[in-house]
């Protein structure tokens, strides 16, 4: 009977895969609107930031430039072709992040509701909260395609059981908020793990051996190892360090049992060099580099260029470096790598299931050529991230710079073939059991993301620096095609609309003489007038208040603008001391006083160094 056929269809045959498949689509709804009500209330990265402006700028058609200008971008573009000048002074061309993330954000901002563009929601800023809906329907779309990717490797329950945690880990809920690529490159990931299962396969659907000699289905490898090659040049344009994975790649593709494995290889660099070389050349034309600030992430972090200095510098001196200095650079962050994120590569220690699962052999020659990929590109990513680390990742604990965290769904799903193997071979026999056990489980593993949703950590605290009605009051006092320098400028740029340059590396040089000044003087004489100052309560919180009252105690009273030469000075002993400015600088109107933060703007008044409030 047709109606029969019906409930048997939706009951126990295909129909139950969409019936789950549903109730996947559901539950993850229901979670991002539950995190993003309890948890998010609007971006808190640099590098976030960073994207979102720059996807801005491309939806409003001002090209591929950021609002967020690096002196040390300045100093390459300038080297390269000084006849660039207009551009920094009028559209600083981006030089410092992949295109592929913040294209797709622009699509997303371009489709935004032009009325909300700019304004606050009840919870946070409404760019934020699209941006973060964005990431979360890849975050989606990664859980779905990882259950059948592990459905089809593995089998039913290990391609649910993956799925299952992912989805409940919440580090990736933080990333989906953080406004990073990091989404974006789990998705590629599992893409590319898919089209690297499949290379050579007899019966792609089935992914058994092909003959040894090029048999069925040997010819259709080639279209996949060019799959494999362009994913690989996609995770390359989302995150530079990421194109790394091209080496893993390559080396699996040598491990396929067939005499077309010349002609695949051939196929994947040919398609990886492909999606990879023009914005190289773009990057070249514009900057002289192949990767732009992004390339000079090596020298980051290191004895000459300690924190945020070589961003900020305006004239480095490379000659100060010496080769020590990276293999030094190499050792600390392989050790802060394997005493931290290592041992939680899956967001959680279900990482220790792939671990154990590594002395494990399988049957299938395509899993365990596939699990030594995952060996090999997180040793390749191990070095490139150590090698690749800056004050970013300081900074905050969920970073684009965390590239180890993008395999995460690959060891989900290998931690969950060992996870199934022994639950079945050690549950209880009762009928249920195996289900009791693997529900105890999954709630084991997703309680970090229970716990957060009832007890809520607000990303955005009222003390955050990064309150974008602050930040937008400051940023109105100037014209659109005016600049300022501050000291977060990523967070200006995007609330703010205005053209922000990172805050000098010094105020003042401490000698006249220099041949390659960083200081305020040196940066005002680039392009536009500086025509105003923000120092955030990111800066005026981390200054040593024992030092002020030292100042202000002093018992001889020299001169003090002698002693200032770095910002922290500027502050202490002119700023607040003194409340002037030293001599010769031309922004000394405070409209906004001078706690908790520091804004200073053009002086229309014929006024000495004192600082003068609204």
């Amino acid at each position: 009977m047709p109606f029969q056929e019906t409930l048997h269809k939706w009951t126990v045959g295909k129909g139950t895969y969409w019936f789950n498949l549903g109730l996947v689509f559901l539950g993850m709804v229901g979670l991002a609107v539950w995190y993003n009500l309890a948890v998010f209330g609007n971006l808190s990265t640099i590098e976030g930031f960073d994207t979102s402006q720059l996807a801005r700028n491309l939806a409003l058609g001002r090209g591929y430039t950021t609002d967020f200008v690096r002196p040390f971008s300045m100093h390459l573009i300038r080297s390269h072709r000084p006849d660039h000048d207009p551009l920094i002074r009028e559209a600083h061309p981006d030089i410092a992040n992949a295109p592929l993330y913040p294209v797709l954000v622009a699509g997303v901002l371009k489709v935004m509701p032009s009325g909300i563009v700019g304004r606050m929601a009840p919870k946070g800023y409404f760019p934020d909260q699209w941006i973060a809906c964005f990431n979360q329907v890849l975050f989606l779309i990664g859980v779905l395609f990882l259950q059948r990717v592990a459905a089809r490797l593995f089998d039913e329950p290990v391609g649910w059981i993956a799925a299952a945690v992912f989805a409940g880990t919440e580090i990736f809920w933080r990333f989906s908020v953080s406004g990073l690529p990091t989404m974006l490159a789990m998705l590629l990931v599992i893409g590319l793990a898919d089209a690297l299962s499949r290379v050579g396969a007899a019966n792609p659907a089935k992914t058994e051996e092909p003959d040894a000699l090029g048999g069925p289905g040997a010819g259709s490898g080639l279209g996949w190892a060019i799959m494999a090659g362009a994913l690989t040049g996609l995770l390359g344009m989302t995150r530079y360090g990421l194109g790394w994975l091209v080496v893993p790649v390559v080396i699996y593709l040598c491990m396929v049992p067939s005499t077309r494995r010349g002609v695949w290889i051939a196929g994947c660099v040919l398609a990886f060099t492909a999606v990879m070389t023009p914005w190289i050349i773009r990057n070249y034309l514009v900057s002289g580099t192949p990767f732009g600030t992004a390339g000079f992430a090596i020298y980051e972090a290191t004895r000459v260029f300690p924190g945020f200095e070589l961003m900020r510098t305006l004239n480095p001196d490379f000659s100060l470096i010496t080769p020590s200095e990276f293999p030094h650079k190499l050792l600390a962050g392989v050790k802060d790598i394997f005493e931290n994120p290592l041992p939680r590569l899956g967001g959680n220690w279900f990482a220790a299931f792939f671990l154990a699962g590594l002395l494990v052999p399988f049957r299938s020659a395509i899993l365990g050529r596939l699990r030594v990929f995952v060996v090999l590109a997180l040793g390749v990513l191990l070095v490139v991230q150590s090698l690749g680390r800056t004050e970013v990742s300081s900074d905050s604990a969920v970073t684009g710079e965390n590239l180890l965290i993008v395999l995460a769904p690959l060891i989900l799903m290998y931690g969950a073939g060992l996870f199934q193997n022994l639950s079945e071979r050690f549950s209880a026999p009762e009928p249920g059991a195996w289900l009791v056990t693997v529900s105890t489980f999954l709630v084991v593993m997703t309680a970090p993301l229970l716990l957060t949703l009832v007890r809520p950590m607000f990303s955005s605290a009222p003390s955050s620096p990064y309150q974008p009605k602050t930040i937008q009051e400051k940023a109105s006092q100037i014209d659109r095609s005016d600049w300022l320098m501050t000291d977060i400028p990523w967070a200006v740029a995007w609330y703010g609309e205005r053209q922000s340059v990172w805050l000098s590396l010094r105020y003042k040089e401490p000698t006249e003489d220099l041949k390659r000044p960083n200081d305020f003087a040196a940066m005002n004489g680039v392009g536009k007038r500086l025509r105003a100052l923000y120092l955030s309560s990111r800066m005026t919180k981390a200054v040593d208040t024992w030092g002020l009252w030292s100042w202000i105690h002093r018992e001889k009273r020299e001169a003090w603008e002698a002693t200032i030469n770095d910002w922290e000075a500027f502050l202490v002993a002119g700023a607040y001391a003194e409340l002037q400015v030293p001599t010769g600088f031309p922004l000394k109107d405070a409209p906004f006083g001078l706690w908790p933060e520091l804004f200073l703007m053009d002086s229309e008044r014929e006024t000495p160094n004192a600082i003068k409030g609204e």
